[in-house]
C-alpha cells in the first residue's frame, strides 16, 4: 500500500468510493451523488489550501482523505475538517489510519492547531476509528441530518496538535507544494 498526493488522474476511482458512500450510506448527507465536473471542482477549488491524500494497492485507488476549512471567518484558519473514505472492501487493513497519519503530518507543516472530523451516527466504525486516532467527542447535533428515512445525530470529534500562542501563519498547500515541502 502506498499513499500519495491525490491528483487528476486519481479523481474517477475517488468519485466512485464516493458514489457508493452517497447512493448507499447515511454517512454522508448528500442525496444524490455529484456529478464527475462538480466533484472536480469541489477537488480543485479545495487543494489549493487542503491536502487530498490517496492510499494505492497494486496502483488501484482504495481509499482517499482530505482537509477542508470549517468555516469562513479568519479566526478559524488553524482549524481544519478531515474527511477519509476507504472502498468497504478494504476496511479494517489499516488503511484510513495510515491516510490520516499523513494527513495529520501535513496539517501540521500548515501550522494547523485542531482538526475536526464529524460522524454521521451511528457509526460505532468510525467513532472507534477517530477515538483510536487520537480524536475526542467534543459535542453531538442531535437529528442533524435526514437520510435513509430516519434522522441521524452528528458527533464532532477534535484532534489537537498544538496549542502555540499566537499561532503560527497558516500555510495554504499550494504553497507547501510550491515549496517542496512535502518531499
Amino acid at each position: 500500500m502506498e499513499i500519495r498526493l491525490a491528483d487528476l488522474s486519481h479523481l474517477e476511482a475517488i468519485h466512485e468510493i464516493y458514489i457508493d458512500i452517497v447512493e448507499n450510506t447515511h454517512i454522508s448527507f448528500e442525496y444524490t451523488p455529484p456529478k464527475f465536473s462538480e466533484f472536480k471542482e469541489r477537488f480543485i477549488s479545495t487543494i489549493q489550501n487542503y491536502p487530498w491524500l490517496v492510499a494505492l494497492d497494486d496502483g488501484l485507488v482504495i481509499g482517499y482523505a482530505y482537509g477542508s476549512r470549517l468555516r469562513a471567518r479568519k479566526a478559524y484558519d488553524w482549524i481544519a475538517e478531515s474527511s477519509v473514505y476507504v472502498n468497504p472492501t478494504m476496511h479494517q487493513k489499516g488503511v484510513g489510519s495510515l491516510l490520516y497519519a499523513h494527513l495529520i503530518e501535513i496539517f501540521k507543516m500548515q501550522n494547523i492547531q485542531r482538526v475536526f472530523g464529524a460522524i454521521a451516527l451511528p457509526n460505532d466504525k468510525s467513532v472507534k476509528f477517530h477515538e483510536k486516532q487520537g480524536f475526542n467527542l467534543t459535542g453531538v447535533f442531535p437529528n442533524a441530518g435526514f437520510k435513509m428515512n430516519e434522522w441521524h445525530d452528528v458527533a464532532w470529534y477534535v484532534k489537537l496538535l498544538s496549542q502555540k500562542t499566537p499561532p503560527d501563519e497558516f500555510i495554504p498547500f499550494s504553497i507547501l507544494i510550491k515549496n517542496d515541502k512535502l518531499r
